[in-house]
């Protein structure tokens, strides 16, 4: 289990994002195609041009800003962001109850104003740089509040409900997986009535359900138990485009060899990108891939075939006319933040050469197709 906020969880991830493609000066004004990122077919779209995502994902910049002696980090890593071809970033845009973190959300309804002031400078530091934005609005992690924290709010705590019948009560069960599809259906459809113009996308890791078991490659996840399925989960019309994770040190274990690892990958990514061309028929983006440095045996080099495997099938998809608009590496770190953002899954662009080599390689590929 990764330390903190992660990709990987046993229950599935609701998230619900928003694409906040502005930049300062579209929302001071100046409208060409309202600069916001569109969906026409598979391909995402950029004032009328196929916008193609070379990108990261950082979920501490929101904490980090609301730190004076933090927030200058933020603008400096989003510097090296655009010095190395990336153009979107994925992060939090929320925290609730404040057990482990200063919250966004204190209590329903009440809120932080040194975290929303925090909220704004993210976006806009980006903005300026010319970064899109994908914003997280809630998860499943209780370490910035998460579902659980909904639930007491509602319930109260102390409640003597055990846990596992989530697990091993049929009815639990069902009840759930009906209610993940209803959820996402809700949420979204609730969204693009007071926004229309944002793209939505849930951020599940991309299990398919009981109907395509065997889809799931033989990783250990078990997550179809409990309502994840990629194709129902994203037919959702409120729903524009798909994601897909990808962390085969982590899903497939220890047990198991580099090239078992690297070739699980390539199939787990070109599986869910046909699936989004021929049957969803919606854009699909690799929201999350990575490598641990607290993996046994791990080197550099076994970090930049990972990403080397992931990019390639991008940009593979993406030049025959595939739904593959790019991905997000998991995730953009830099020198002097807290100890607790380095996950092991981190990357730091200047002490890491190589890599930084191969993600600014794909950003040049990227920028020609």
């Amino acid at each position: 289990m990764r330390k903190q906020y992660q990709g990987v969880s046993i229950m599935p991830l609701l998230f619900l994002l928003v694409v906040l493609a502005l930049s300062v000066k579209t929302i001071k004004g100046h409208n060409n195609n309202n600069g916001m990122v569109r969906v026409n077919g598979t391909q995402l779209m950029l004032n009328g041009i196929p916008f193609k995502v070379n990108g990261f994902k950082a979920y501490w910049p929101l904490f980090a800003a609301a730190e004076p002696s933090q927030r200058a980090k933020v603008g400096a890593v989003f510097d090296q962001a655009r010095t190395h071809g990336l153009n979107v970033l994925r992060t939090l845009a929320f925290g609730e109850g404040g057990k482990n973190h200063p919250p966004l959300q204190i209590e329903p309804g009440h809120y932080n104003q040194t975290i929303l002031e925090a909220l704004d400078y993210v976006v806009s530091a980006a903005g300026e740089r010319g970064i899109k934005v994908i914003l997280s609005l809630a998860d499943n992690w209780k370490d910035y509040g998460g579902m659980i924290q909904y639930v007491e709010w509602v319930h109260g705590v102390g409640k003597n409900l055990s846990a596992e019948l989530f697990f091993s009560d049929f009815k639990v069960k069902q009840h759930f997986k009906n209610h993940v599809k209803k959820w996402i259906e809700e949420m979204a459809n609730f969204t693009k009535t007071i926004d229309e113009n944002h793209l939505l996308e849930i951020g599940l890791e991309g299990f398919y359900g009981q109907q395509n078991p065997k889809k799931n490659l033989g990783s250990n996840d078990g997550f179809h138990q409990f309502g994840t399925d990629f194709i129902r989960n994203n037919q959702i019309p409120g729903i524009d485009f798909a994601t897909v994770h990808a962390y085969p040190d982590a899903w497939l274990g220890n047990k198991t060899s580099e090239e078992e690892q690297l070739s699980f990958l390539k199939a787990w990514i070109d599986v869910h990108f046909e699936d989004a061309k021929e049957i969803l028929k919606k854009p699909i983006l690799v929201a999350e891939f990575g490598k641990s440095s607290k993996d046994e045996g791990f080197t550099a080099d076994k970090r930049d075939k990972v990403f080397t495997t992931v990019y390639s099938a991008i940009s593979n998809t993406t030049r025959v006319g595939g739904a593959a608009a790019g991905g997000l590496f998991w995730q953009l770190s830099i020198e002097g933040i807290l100890d607790a953002f380095y996950d092991g899954y981190h990357v730091i662009l200047n002490q890491s050469p190589t890599t930084a080599e191969v993600i600014k390689q794909q950003s040049r590929v990227m920028g020609t197709l």
